[in-house]
């Protein structure tokens, strides 16, 4: 059994949200055991989970501090742990997503307070069939937000030493 929540204390609009976002999920073809949602005190279900002896692993998206009180809590019963710490958030592009629209929200939600918010996209999960559109996209799109970036010194030599590892 695998166990993702997010700890915190959630308000009641929080927690409709994430039932909500659960019925999308399921609604789009994702397999009903691949999700789960746990509602109530962020405290007491974490605590409860995370002394089950049927829980595998603990997986938490949060902040540090509630990750080192987990991965704490983990220890004591051997639990397996995956930490997201400070704000991991994938931007999920569907099959019959508006490209366009992905595109400019992901780099929108990324710069957004100069990417110091923990909605901030760090990922984009998109269909194998349109990742070269995407890429494409995001590539347009940054060149034109900042123009002059692959003319600075710092950016080449990180560029020439991304293409050396990809080679080797």
């Amino acid at each position: 059994l695998e166990v993702k929540f997010k700890y915190q204390h959630l308000r009641s609009i929080e927690t409709l949200g994430n039932i909500r976002m659960t019925e999308l999920l399921l609604e789009s073809a994702v397999e009903p055991n691949a999700v789960q949602v746990v509602t109530g005190s962020g405290p007491l279900v974490a605590r409860h989970i995370v002394s089950s002896r049927e829980v595998d692993l603990v997986s938490l998206t949060g902040s540090t501090e509630v990750g080192i009180q987990v991965a704490r809590d983990c220890a004591t019963h051997l639990h397996r742990v995956a930490l997201e710490l400070g704000g991991n958030d994938a931007l999920i592009i569907l099959d019959d997503a508006d490209l366009d629209l992905a595109v400019n929200e992901s780099l929108a939600g990324r710069h957004l307070n100069a990417g110091q918010i923990c909605l901030a996209p760090d990922y984009v999960l998109v269909p194998e069939a349109q990742e070269q559109v995407v890429v494409d996209g995001l590539t347009r799109a940054a060149g034109a937000m900042y123009p002059t970036l692959l003319d600075k010194p710092d950016v080449r030599a990180r560029r020439r030493g991304v293409q050396l590892r990809a080679r080797r």
